[in-house]
């Protein structure tokens, strides 16, 4: 939310980044139709020699480089349980795409969030494939920030019990993850509420995002607060059923891959190939085919988070 701290801004972007930046919350199974039909933009992209020169000699020598991911935030990057178990996301598609560019094969591999960042540091996995860009990390690592992260409030098309925003939950039956930032908020906002006296908030905690999207389908709540990738997907997997409200997205700390700090030359690499995928349109692609156009960013920066 805008009024917040930075110390409460940075609690909810490590939540909304939670699987790889090893903070504790809920785990969701993939959605119903998670996967896309038929080869996404990823697939189009062409090796570009001239960005292939400047990837580290040890990583063309080998030709692949290993990222870690949790794998486990949907539509980010999780596990299909519908198709062999695949490891995909907009996130996914975005590696593929910026490795090939540099002529790079990319073995994706699936580990605990508390093990991500430091099995990079460890010199185990090349990157991170996706980790929230906090001030406070970039003295250990380097990122190459591509997608805006944020929480949001959503409700049913047509918003039919007028929720106006985060400041208008006093009263509100709000569904939340069980276990997420969002829940330790509401639970804030409905103290504050009190505090006022004000209704509380009627927190319902659910397990996972097709848990708050049945309750707010069948009118058991007024709405639902949740992070912006999940809240988009939610609404491109239900369409004409939901929207966002009230003052939007509340932008958080960027998604970023992350590098050691004494492998700047395949960062760099990684920030130009990216760049390119933003200026000839494929960034945006990948992006609008998981439904996520809003958190896209038009520079792909390093080190550029102001949180």
């Amino acid at each position: 939310m805008r009024h917040r701290t930075r110390g409460r801004v940075a609690a909810a972007a490590c939540a909304a980044l939670v699987a790889l930046s090893g903070c504790a919350a809920p785990q969701e199974p993939a959605p119903e139709g998670a996967q896309k039909k038929g080869a996404g933009a990823e697939a189009a992209v062409q090796v570009d020699a001239g960005l292939s020169a400047l990837v580290p000699q040890r990583y063309r020598d080998k030709k692949t480089i290993t990222v870690a991911t949790s794998a486990s935030v949907p539509p980010l990057a999780f596990v299909d349980s519908k198709n062999n178990n695949e490891i995909t996301g907009v996130v996914v598609d975005l590696t593929k795409a910026w490795t090939k560019l540099l002529g790079l094969d990319v073995q994706v591999v699936r580990t605990e969030g508390g093990n991500v960042m430091p099995g990079v540091l460890s010199g185990r996995f090349d990157a991170v494939m996706s980790v929230g860009d906090f001030k406070s990390r970039q003295g250990t690592m380097d990122f190459v920030d591509f997608l805006r992260g944020g929480t949001a409030l959503m409700v049913r098309s047509g918003n039919p019990h007028g929720v106006k925003g985060i400041d208008d939950l006093c009263g509100r039956s709000l569904a939340i993850g069980r276990g997420s930032i969002e829940e330790t908020d509401a639970q804030r906002v409905s103290k504050e509420c009190v505090g006022k006296g004000k209704p509380a908030v009627n927190i319902n905690a659910f397990a996972d995002g097709q848990a708050m999207v049945l309750a707010l389908q069948s009118d058991r709540v007024e709405t639902a607060w949740n992070d912006i990738a999940p809240a988009n997907y939610l609404i491109k997997q239900n369409p004409g059923q939901f929207e966002l409200t009230g003052d939007g997205v509340h932008w958080l700390a960027p998604y970023a891959a992350g590098f050691r700090k004494d492998d700047q030359q395949l960062r760099d690499a990684a920030q130009r190939a990216l760049q390119k995928l933003v200026e000839d349109g494929t960034y945006r692609k990948i992006l609008d085919e998981w439904g996520q156009g809003s958190i896209a960013v038009d520079r792909i920066a390093v080190n550029g988070s102001q949180f």
